[in-house]
């Protein structure tokens, strides 16, 4: 597995890179979810049976968003300049369990804050919208949950995020990698319930990707996050009696520990050292990413897919 590093590169035309990866992400949004309500719309109509089936929306998201949202932004970002490998550093065992606390204290606590959002949102413009999560476990089952959101998307989502595009927004300097591949990684949801921890989510694992040089490490984080969100969780919740005490205390026990890593970690997450020289030219390389053709129509793409969410009922 390739190792790289957040030194960035020296490169020309930098905002015609940074619009090459905006238009792959827009790309990557409307294949993805084309594919799938277009599927979805023909296994309505002509194989009622299936589009009923568990099995149905898991299925929606592998031909969509692994079988063809992913080669084509493969094809797009390929041949674009990417940081040289190195490593860092690993992290061990247990360096690796406190990630996954933090994770999931910032899961929930930035997941509050989109339920919150959402509801404010849906008081002002009358509407009923629902968590995309929640919709998604009732409607595919434990089993097909376990496998497409808590096994497959985790691995797809590193790869995309935390290796190809934050391979290429290197770049630009680390700290408009992170920030850059995060918000894309939250706004590609297309919702306020989790937008905001994925943003959250997104950071921590692309700093854990830039120091240990892969995106192994990720992928486990990633994974063990989504299954105690949409496989444990729901388990727990089902269990008669001793159910809601085993919830409340797994939810009490990352409130208080993940939230003690949070305060100790903040300056080791949040805060970037300064490139060794070059610093206005770094921070000319990261406006480049972030304003051009392609980042905004990614925006604004992500922006119609919110509204969307907000307005079906």
């Amino acid at each position: 597995m390739d190792r790289y590093c957040a030194e960035p590169l020296e490169m020309m035309e930098g905002r015609r890179v940074g619009a090459r990866l905006g238009w792959a992400l827009v790309v990557l949004a409307l294949v993805s979810n084309g594919v799938q309500v277009l599927l979805a719309l023909w296994i309505a109509g002509y194989r009622p049976a299936l589009a009923a089936s568990p099995w149905c929306t898991a299925g929606l998201i592998a031909v969509g968003f692994y079988g063809c949202g992913l080669p084509a932004f493969g094809a797009m970002v390929r041949r674009l300049p990417k940081a040289p490998v190195q490593a860092r550093g690993k992290l061990t065992a247990g360096q690796v369990f406190h990630c996954w606390l933090l994770c999931m204290f910032l899961a929930y606590l930035c997941s509050m804050l989109g339920t919150a959002l959402s509801a404010l949102a849906d008081s002002w413009m009358g509407t009923s919208s629902s968590n995309p999560v929640e919709e998604l476990i009732s409607m595919s089952g434990m089993l097909p949950t376990l496998l497409a959101a808590g096994i497959c998307s985790p691995i797809v989502e590193e790869y995309i995020f935390r290796g190809l595009l934050l391979r290429r927004t290197l770049v630009f300097g680390e700290k408009a990698a992170c920030c850059f591949t995060a918000a894309a990684f939250g706004l590609m949801h297309m919702n306020l319930y989790q937008f905001f921890y994925a943003f959250a989510i997104g950071l921590v694992l692309a700093r854990v990707a830039v120091y240990t040089g892969s995106i192994r490490t990720g992928i486990l984080l990633h994974i063990g996050i989504n299954l105690s969100g949409s496989v444990l969780m729901p388990l727990l919740e089902g269990l008669p009696e001793i159910g809601m005490w085993l919830v409340t205390a797994f939810f009490l026990g990352i409130l208080l520990f993940g939230g003690r890593l949070c305060f100790r970690w903040r300056r080791l997450l949040f805060s970037f050292a300064p490139p060794e020289e070059g610093a206005g030219e770094s921070g000319l390389r990261a406006v480049q990413l972030w304003c051009n053709s392609g980042t905004v129509a990614y925006l604004l793409v992500c922006i119609a897919g919110f509204l969307y969410a907000a307005l079906a009922v």
